[in-house]
Formats: C-alpha cells, sequence, structure tokens
C-alpha cells in the first residue's frame, strides 16, 4: 500500500475485523455485524539524503553534472537495500524499524538441493499464509538463492521474486504484499549549490560543533545534495517471514 504524507506529521494505519459472511436464505434478513477498529501501525516521516562535493574545473564539461546525478541516484538503490531488509529497531526522528525486526527466522529444511529448496519456499509462504490471501506475497532472496530459484524451477514461482545484493547468502523472505504501508517521493530530489559551507565528514554535525568546514565560493566547488522522503511500516508482524541459512 503506498500513501503520501501531504504535510500530516504521522499517518495512523487503521484496521477493521468484521465477522464473516454466511449463507442467508431467500426473504430472510440478512445479519447486521459490528466491526472492530484499531490503529494497528503508524507511518512517520523520515529521509534518505547524501551530499558530495566536485570541483568546478569538473563541471566545466557539460556531461559532468549529469554523470554525478547519475552516480548518486544509482548509489540510492543499494542504498535503500541494506536499510529495507536489516532487523535494526526503529530510532524516533531517524529511521523506521527494519522489516524483519522481531522477525524469528523459519529452520531451514535439511538435506539441500531441490527438495529443501521446495520444501522452504512452502515453508515461507504458508507461514504468511493466513495474510497473503489468495497468492498475494514477493519473494525476495539473496542472489545465490534468487539465481538458484530461477534455474531448478522450470515453471518459474506464481509470484515475485526479487534479489537483494544486501542480503546475506542463505535468506530467503516471503512478505504479504498488502501488510507493509509506504511513503515516498515519486524520485529522490538532487539540489546543487556554489556558495553554501560544508562540515566535511561522514558523521556531519553543525559547523561550529567542529570538524573540517568547506566554503563552496572560496574553493571553487560545487555541493550536489541529494534527499528522498520515504518511510514505510509493517502492519503486522504476521505478514514476514524468513530463513536465514538455506541449505541450498
Amino acid at each position: 500500500m503506498r500513501l503520501t504524507f501531504d504535510g500530516a506529521g504521522a499517518i495512523s494505519i487503521p484496521t477493521l475485523s468484521v465477522p464473516l459472511a454466511n449463507f442467508v436464505g431467500q426473504g430472510q434478513a440478512i445479519p447486521v455485524v459490528q466491526g472492530v477498529t484499531s490503529i494497528q501501525a503508524t507511518l512517520e516521516p523520515h529521509k534518505f539524503g547524501v551530499i558530495t562535493e566536485v570541483s568546478n574545473e569538473m563541471l566545466a564539461s557539460a556531461n559532468a553534472e549529469q554523470l554525478v546525478r547519475d552516480a548518486l541516484l544509482q548509489s540510492t538503490g543499494p542504498a535503500l537495500d541494506r536499510r529495507l531488509f536489516d532487523a535494526n529497531p526503529a530510532v524516533p526522528d531517524l529511521r523506521p524499524a527494519g522489516p524483519l525486526y522481531g522477525i524469528t527466522p523459519l529452520p531451514p529444511t535439511t538435506g539441500g538441493g531441490y527438495a529443501a529448496m521446495v520444501g522452504d519456499l512452502g515453508k515461507l509462504a504458508n507461514a504468511i499464509a493466513a495474510k497473503s490471501g489468495n497468492g498475494g506475497m514477493t519473494f525476495i532472496a539473496a542472489a545465490p538463492q534468487a539465481i538458484a530459484i530461477g534455474l531448478q524451477l522450470v515453471q518459474g514461482l506464481s509470484w515475485p521474486l526479487l534479489t537483494s545484493t544486501s542480503l546475506p547468502a542463505g535468506t530467503v523472505i516471503a512478505i504479504a504484499n498488502a501488510g507493509v504501508v509506504v511513503a515516498a517521493g515519486v524520485a529522490p530530489i538532487i539540489d546543487t549549490t556554489a556558495s553554501a559551507s560544508l562540515v566535511m565528514d561522514t558523521a556531519a554535525g553543525a559547523i561550529m560543533a567542529g570538524g573540517a568546514v568547506r566554503a563552496n565560493f572560496q574553493t571553487d566547488t560545487t555541493g550536489l545534495r541529494l534527499r528522498w522522503p520515504i518511510s514505510w511500516a509493517v502492519r503486522d508482524p504476521g505478514v514476514i517471514a524468513c530463513i536465514t541459512a538455506t541449505t541450498w
């Protein structure tokens, strides 16, 4: 589910539980049931960000700025990948929890080979079946396992299979699609300046707090800043299952 903040400080994700429908006889009254609502998760705004700097001599080429912008965009995918599939807790005013936070890995099927692979995929699908409905799930695998699935399952999977370069080898994840809510900008925003002062440190703080400071105007350089408003929330821990040590 993709949402937008539209200036909101947070988005409360509700859930509605309604008793199951049943057969009703011809001419008979259809029963009225009372649903139960609650706040399932809260989506708070966060952002990815990074700054780099190039000399204006480098930018003298007509293609230089475009190439640097492209490099920033290309690096955003792996950067997001490593955070989207980690198991770190949420940090207020900094980042959401990794979707694997609090998820206990399932035991892998022993024996290796094709049988173990099918067994593991079946375990993962079964673990989230109550949340995924009629096949609304996605598998994410480390590169070796994604390749093995693609090569060994002749007819392929009936569900999307994604590859994550940040997952340790042997890891496969299944996610019920409806269980993850995302709010993100359409694309990362890149802006430039030639008249700012930058703290040249990967752990940058306030300029007066110390660290090397570079003035773009004085050093004839240009800073490029990437920002991407993005956040996510898991609606229910039962929508995610993983195996971290497959034998195939």
